[in-house]
């Protein structure tokens, strides 16, 4: 199994088969054992019952009327031992029992046990040589077939491993289900994990503590999230207050250097060089005046406090007229704004972060496109969902910045964009998507140009 094929593969499944793999290893070994043991332990206790019993038959022969016999006691107990007893003269012509089991071959020996049989121990011989009163010296042999022993044991072992399979299906099912109910806190973990992801909530905690015991490992691990969590949330609400707090300070010292710079350049009595010097310091304010602005944006989606003011609107007539305010800014670089837009889109949603959506992916085309390029803005509707994309056949973005882009402060080729941007301008928009309950995404090919692409609903309110 291949490393990609194993991450697949749930922690549950994978304890429940170390665990099933183990168990069938013990089952299996222990069956062995057992049918080792069993045959030992059968053989043993088919010698005992041999010897015995051919003890109690030495002690009752008797000779009466020309004849050798035993009591019927004895030959009650050689019936329930499965004991076949014969008696045989001091020149070994037996004179009493049956002849169904043949042994002439084994040699008499005075208490001697001695086996013989296709695999050697197939039959038990036991000899006992003892006085008939009247007749003189008898060998009493006794005969016992280990045959029924040993099929019985070989019977429970093919038993067992019929039975082994059901047995491990149901310890595996067994096994599986305790597995996820003792996982369970850490799927509870993973989901709040998961929705603290998706929600950007620090607030949720795991707290475990009315499921698992203190002193639980799992719940010790919780614990340690949770710390975590207040320390991240600390750290981003501490960086939340800076941001807001230093975005609403920087507003009002950066728009009275924007009025003052103004109110300058009206005055006739200044030099080209003092125009030229006042000219870049409003440039560079009304820059920063957009980047505390898009920051205080950023900031108040992060709390939650981005409020919508959904109006129906013409979006059609908004879109395009974005595209002619942009056309300035792109005949800088020689680039064609080409629009492919459905007439009429109406939609219920927040006009001004409408509006700076599409300056946004309009303006990062520009940024990123290329001299004498393209720039391609489509929009249409099918049934209650808007699609809109904004193509470029610019620089492109590689394979490892895709991922990036959304990141604030993040761009591409800092050396390019360094005068053009700060890296605010695509998670501004992916927030203002999100804020409309829509998605965007980007499809890219480095050196060849981007699709920006993004869906929204056409009452978003809903």
């Amino acid at each position: 199994m291949n490393k990609s094929k194993s991450r697949k593969i749930s922690i549950t499944f994978k304890v429940t088969m170390w665990y099933a793999l183990i168990l069938a290893v013990i089952l299996i070994s222990s069956a062995i054992f057992i049918s080792i043991s069993d045959k030992r332990i059968s053989k043993q206790y088919a010698q005992q019952k041999l010897i015995s019993t051919v003890e109690l038959v030495s002690h009752s022969v008797q000779y009466e009327n020309g004849k050798i016999k035993i009591s019927d006691t004895s030959q009650a107990v050689c019936l329930a031992e499965s004991v076949e007893v014969s008696i045989f003269d001091r020149n070994r012509k037996q004179v009493y029992g049956g002849t169904s089991i043949h042994s002439s071959q084994i040699d008499f020996e005075h208490e001697s046990l001695q086996s013989f049989g296709e695999y050697g121990d197939d039959f038990y011989v036991y000899d006992i040589m003892t006085e008939a009163n009247g007749y003189g010296t008898v060998w009493v042999r006794g005969i016992f077939a280990t045959t029924p022993l040993t099929s019985t044991a070989n019977l429970n072992v093919e038993v067992f491993f019929f039975m082994l399979p059901i047995m491990l299906l149901i310890v595996i099912g067994a096994g599986y289900l305790t597995t996820k109910i003792a996982f369970n806190p850490i799927n509870k973990i993973i989901q709040t994990a998961n929705n603290i992801n998706s929600g950007n909530d620090l607030n949720q905690r795991i707290s475990l503590s009315d499921s698992v015991s203190p002193n639980d490992e799992i719940f010790q691990l919780s614990e340690t999230f949770d710390l975590m969590f207040d320390r991240l949330q600390k750290s981003f609400e501490s960086e939340k207050r800076f941001s807001d707090n230093a975005s609403h300070e920087l507003q009002t010292p950066i728009a009275i250097i924007v009025s003052q710079c103004e109110y300058l350049l009206e005055s006739k009595d200044l030099s080209e060089e003092n125009i030229d010097s006042l000219e870049k310091i409003l440039k560079q304010a009304k820059k920063m005046s957009a980047l505390i602005s898009e920051l205080l944006l950023l900031s108040r989606g992060d709390d939650n406090r981005l409020k919508l003011s959904c109006d129906e609107f013409n979006l059609s007539e908004t879109a395009f007229m974005i595209c002619e305010d942009m056309e300035e800014s792109a005949q800088h670089k020689n680039i064609e704004i080409i629009t492919n837009i459905e007439d009429d889109i109406i939609i219920n949603a927040d006009q001004t972060l409408i509006m700076r959506l599409f300056i946004n992916l309009i303006s990062n085309a520009v940024k990123y496109g290329r001299t004498n390029g393209f720039i391609k803005v489509s929009l249409k509707k099918t049934g209650n969902i808007i699609r809109g994309e904004v193509e470029d056949n610019g620089i492109g973005i590689a394979s490892d910045d895709i991922d990036k882009i959304w990141q604030r402060f993040y761009q591409v080729d800092r050396i390019k964009s360094s005068s053009a941007g700060y890296g605010l301008g695509l998670p501004l928009a992916k927030m203002i998507v999100d804020a409309h309950k829509g998605a965007i995404s980007v499809r890219s090919q480095y050196g060849t140009g981007t699709v920006f692409s993004f869906t929204l609903s056409q009452n978003t309110t809903e």
